[in-house]
């Protein structure tokens, strides 16, 4: 009950009592406070239970357990969604973390995890796990963008077109990883 004007004893060293602070920090905190010395025995506990009632300290401890419970079940999800298998498509900008470079996805993942990655103009082969998303291919590219633009060496890509339009004998379109169409 708050009365505007008055004021009464501090509790805060009974609690800290009950709470299980050593009695002899207390009776010296006192001390330093008031100026008096006071013993925290005897009538002292029974102004303890008095303030805070055994219902109260169970309704804490349960707080508590659902507290510490509910941050357990937070750690988890966020667990769970770091360790969930990234998905990279074709385009998508990766960081690679043992290289310490950013690259485009150039040939998706295969059974093993690794995929093909176009880093400064080569290619490499790297595993799923070192790779964190940068950006995705949706934010770099136009809608109907053609990823052989980014992919294919100007000769291929011309070579290509020739062949779209007639036959040309002896003309082979080569690819680096035995990749063949």
């Amino acid at each position: 009950k708050l009365h505007i004007g008055n004021w009464g004893d501090s509790n805060a060293f009974l609690i800290a009592l009950r709470l299980g602070m050593d009695k002899h920090i207390i009776e010296r905190a006192h001390e330093v406070s008031y100026g008096e010395k006071i013993s925290f025995d005897g009538e002292y506990s029974l102004k303890i239970d008095s303030i805070i009632d055994q219902k109260d300290i169970k309704q804490h401890d349960e707080d508590l357990q659902r507290q510490t419970q509910w941050q357990i079940n937070k750690a988890q999800r966020e667990r769970s969604q770091i360790y969930k298998k990234k998905a990279f498509k074709l385009g998508d900008s990766v960081y690679i973390s043992t290289m310490k470079r950013a690259g485009i996805v150039c040939e998706e993942e295969n059974k093993l995890g690794d995929l093909m990655v176009m880093v400064m103009g080569k290619k490499y082969v790297v595993n799923h796990k070192r790779l964190t998303p940068h950006i995705d291919r949706k934010e770099l590219y136009p809608e109907n963008y053609d990823l052989d633009v980014v992919f294919e060496t100007k000769e291929n890509r011309k070579k290509r077109k020739i062949m779209s339009k007639h036959h040309v004998e002896g003309l082979v379109i080569e690819y680096d990883n035995d990749k063949k169409d």
